[in-house]
């Protein structure tokens, strides 16, 4: 049984940002009812790739969950909302804020509705200032606006790196989660429901928060320094004799740099004058750095794996998606899990990584269908078949 067992969750959101988070709390054992408008849906199911038509980001954003199609423009449509509302525990959203309160899903209605409801509002740059309501996505409030972009990188690369898919979504919706659990734990002890936001912005603040930190403290913009500008270039990455970069991660310069050097066969650099201690090694860092390339040039990766891994030094080799999806460490740990779906049979999904060893949650079922759930969902509010044809036939569900 999973720890949020008996949460009933509520989501009327797109994309990647919240309805991930919907996915982590249905993974911790919540149910999620996922409200769709009745043509079209979540425009993610129309992102499909390959010849099974899968759409991926709505399949790994929506396990777990049910959908129900309802037209929220309606008056009848938005009395359903509210009844589902009115028994739930949680209401996950990301749309805009006029958007919400046209279709009668704002805050302020939504609590009257049910005062004990968890809100939980998810924005690209925050509920208050000059530019909330703002719309966007996470390459540019989180990757661009947090300043992934200014500080990735060589010095003399171009263009900037780029972001690739949902890494600020993917961020965000862990504190989406967190947020909404612990508005849980205030309502078990008050009994109040309350509001709870999180922005891609933030998120990108609070992921760059060392060097930001470092603006606020000391009036300094870490600029784009590159590897032969590191102030401790064991803390960085070099590539082998056939092509595989690394990292080094060896954050303790002074206490790795011996054994380092044994494993690179140049014990004679130890105390070497120009590189012997973490200050010289600053010092003259763009010799440093060319003279390791220089020598981890000389073998290959699996080589230098051996070597590291006899000498207890920290580091990992660069992995590609394809490899990562088969990393034997990621599957033991099941991190990648197997569920059936019933249209692409045997399918892989990335498992939420938070595991509890006493109350486990998990994947239980693949993503749902377009209003798969409507009358199923409805029957359980105390609608009759009556109703339901009536409904449908007014187009206010699918």
């Amino acid at each position: 049984m999973g720890p949020l067992e008996g949460i009933k969750v509520v989501e009327l959101a797109t994309w990647i940002l919240a309805p991930a988070a919907g996915a982590i709390l249905a993974e911790m054992g919540a149910e999620v009812i996922k409200i769709e408008e009745p043509v079209g849906g979540d425009p993610s199911r129309g992102l499909r790739i390959g010849p099974t038509g899968v759409a991926p980001m709505f399949l790994l954003e929506n396990r777990n969950k049910r959908s129900v199609a309802i037209n929220l423009t309606t008056e009848k449509g938005r009395e359903i909302a509210h009844t589902l509302l009115a028994s739930a525990d949680v209401f996950v959203t990301n749309m805009p804020e006029e958007v919400l309160t046209k279709l009668g899903m704002d805050y302020e209605t939504l609590s009257g509705v049910n005062p004990r409801l968890i809100y939980a509002s998810a924005t690209a740059y925050g509920p208050r200032g000059p530019e909330a309501g703002r719309r966007s996505f996470d390459a540019a409030a989180y990757w661009t606006r947090g300043g992934f972009m200014h500080y990735l990188g060589e010095p003399d690369s171009d263009p900037p790196a780029q972001q690739a898919g949902g890494y600020g979504d993917h961020t965000g919706c862990v504190h989406i989660a967190l947020g909404v659990t612990c508005a849980l734990y205030h309502r078990e002890r008050t009994g109040v429901g309350q509001r709870v936001d999180v922005s891609l912005l933030g998120t990108g603040v609070w992921t760059s928060a060392v060097p930001v930190e470092l603006a606020l403290l000391f009036g300094i913009s870490l600029p784009r320094g590159g590897r032969k500008a590191a102030i401790n270039a064991l803390y960085s990455n070099y590539c082998s004799k056939d092509g595989k970069w690394f990292q080094l991660a060896l954050l303790q310069s002074e206490r790795y740099w011996p054994d380092l050097c044994r494993a690179m066969d140049r014990e004679d650099l130890i105390n070497d004058p120009r590189y012997g201690t973490p200050d010289k090694r600053t010092e003259n860092v763009a010799d440093f750095v060319s003279l390791m390339d220089e020598i981890f040039a000389t073998r290959t990766m699996d080589e230098w794996a051996e070597r590291f891994d006899h000498y207890g030094l920290l580091w990992d080799r660069a992995r590609d998606f394809l490899e990562i999806a088969n990393d034997p460490q990621v599957l033991a740990n099941d991190y990648i899990v197997e569920i059936d779906d019933p249209t692409l049979g045997p399918t892989k999904l990335v498992a939420f990584p938070v595991q509890l060893e006493k109350s486990k949650g998990g994947i239980r079922a693949s993503a749902p269908e377009h209003g798969q759930h409507t009358e199923e969902v409805l029957l359980e509010l105390g609608y009759s078949w009556d109703d339901l044809a009536k409904l449908k036939d007014q187009k206010v569900i699918l």
